[in-house]
Formats: C-alpha cells, sequence, structure tokens
C-alpha cells in the first residue's frame, strides 16, 4: 500500500503492508472512515498478523461508531489447527455455496483427496494420519523434503493411483509435484508403466513450462484431460483461435487420464 493511495475509495493491500507496528494502518484509519473491509481467504484470519489488522480496525470502528462491515470469503472454512474462523463474524454466515450445488451446476466436480504421504511420514518415524506442522530448524524437516521428492516413491505412488481409481469410471487425477523436473520424470515413469498402459491411462505434465514452450498443445490437453476426449472444432467458443481448425492430437495422441502439475508456493508459476 502506497501513501498516494491512502484517499482511494477502494484500496487492495497485503497483511505485511497494515502491519500496525508500520503506521500505515495507523494512519488510513486516522485520515479516514473504514466502511468496508473484505479478508480475502478468510480462513487466514487466525493468524497473528491477520488478527492483529482485524482487531485494529474493528476497535477504531467501534470507538468512532463507524459501522465497519467484515465480509470474509473463503473455500477452506476448516483449517488443520481447528482454529475457528466464524468466530470473528459472531458464529455467523451470510452465504454458502455447498459443493454439492457446485456440482449439481457443473461448475465442480466431485473429487478424492489422497495425500499419498503415509510412506514418508513412516520413514521419518511419524505417524501415517500425523497432522503435526515440521519444524524448519529440525533435521526432521529435511529428511522428510529429501525422502518426498526421491525416485524410490515413484511406485507407491502409481500402485495408489492404480488402486485408488480401480473401480471408477472416471479416472482423471490431478498429481501435485514439488519441481517441474519432477512432474516430467514421475510422467514418464508412469507412462513406461505396463499396468498403467494396459488399462489406457495415460499422463501428461501441465506447467508453465509446457504453457510456454508450446500453448497450443497446453490448450488442447488440459481441455482433453477435462473432458475426456480431445476437442473438435466446434468445442471452442466462437473468439477461439482454434475454432473451425481441426485439431492435430485427436487420433494421434491418447485421451490423458493423469496430469502432473507443480505447487504454485514451491515453483513460482504454474496453471
Amino acid at each position: 500500500i502506497e501513501e498516494n493511495v491512502l484517499d482511494a475509495d477502494v484500496i487492495f493491500a497485503t497483511p505485511a503492508s497494515l502491519n500496525p507496528q508500520r503506521g500505515r494502518l495507523g494512519q488510513l484509519l486516522h485520515d479516514r472512515k473504514i466502511m468496508g473491509v473484505v479478508p480475502d481467504e478468510v480462513h487466514h484470519l487466525p493468524a497473528a498478523m491477520m488478527r492483529m489488522i482485524y482487531r485494529r480496525i474493528q476497535e477504531d470502528s467501534e470507538e468512532k461508531h463507524w459501522g465497519t462491515y467484515f465480509l470474509g470469503p473463503s473455500a477452506t472454512v476448516v483449517r488443520t489447527d481447528e482454529a475457528s474462523v466464524i468466530a470473528f463474524f459472531g458464529n455467523e454466515t451470510d452465504y454458502e455455496y455447498p459443493i454439492t450445488r457446485g456440482w449439481h451446476e457443473g461448475y465442480l466436480v466431485p473429487m478424492k483427496y489422497m495425500s499419498g504421504q503415509a510412506d514418508v511420514l513412516k520413514e521419518i518415524g511419524l505417524p501415517p494420519n500425523s497432522r503435526r506442522p515440521l519444524d524448519p530448524s529440525k533435521p526432521i524437516t529435511q529428511a522428510y523434503k529429501d525422502y518426498l521428492e526421491d525416485p524410490a516413491r515413484y511406485p507407491a505412488l502409481l500402485q495408489l493411483y492404480l488402486k485408488e481409481t480401480e473401480e471408477n469410471l472416471i479416472r482423471q487425477g490431478l498429481v501435485i509435484c514439488p519441481r517441474v523436473a519432477y512432474a516430467h520424470d514421475l510422467c514418464d515413469y508412469f507412462n513406461n508403466n505396463d499396468e498403467f498402459r494396459k488399462r489406457g491411462d495415460y499422463a501428461i505434465t501441465l506447467t508453465g513450462e509446457d504453457r510456454d514452450r508450446d500453448p497450443v498443445w497446453f490448450e488442447h490437453a488440459e481441455w482433453a484431460w477435462k473432458h475426456g476426449r480431445w476437442p473438435e472444432s466446434e468445442d471452442w467458443p466462437e473468439d477461439s483461435p482454434y475454432r473451425n481448425k481441426p485439431s492435430s492430437y485427436r487420433g494421434r495422441l491418447p485421451v490423458p487420464t493423469v496430469v502432473m502439475a507443480v505447487d504454485l508456493y514451491k515453483e513460482g508459476r504454474d496453471i
């Protein structure tokens, strides 16, 4: 948040820029009336910095009788540490969009999330269902990271996918990988496995590098994975550059059932 935008009607700010110790939040509250605050990804509100900002604005609003409203959107309303989010809002929810409604309206698809880390936790001496945060300064954290990316785990990851999709008619899978190179290596391992190929499965990578290298292939491959078939020219919107152009991938490549993508927060770029 810059000094020259403090008088704007709407201000977008990061928690760090509103750190009460930096003085900008105090200046903002002194110079103007705050009508509303929208903390996006509000499940982070119990964090120390977010909580300090929330309390400071709330206290000024009550003292000055502003009646500031707080609107907190989130798709992660349950935290792993079980800290309450809605308690900040008087335990009231103004609007809820259930996941089942998203399924019926076609905006979401049913999914089953598998952490795939039971073998890693066992290797470093933690129970398979452990939720304990790892201290970055402890040797166990480095051991966790090293084993997590060990190619020796590839067979376990493949067997986990085969087992969980054995009886499913729809076998689309998304594997979140720690690095681009890891994603490509794991993709090759899946595709070179006889059992995987015999089932008619096909793995691809969809990373920022893939998109930069061949954006046309990227768009077609992502569409094919989502819809279970390679797109026809009429499948694209009217304003799409692929409209009325025959696909060069249909009939030449298997339909991808598994996508290896990369964790945005570790790679910095992703789909």
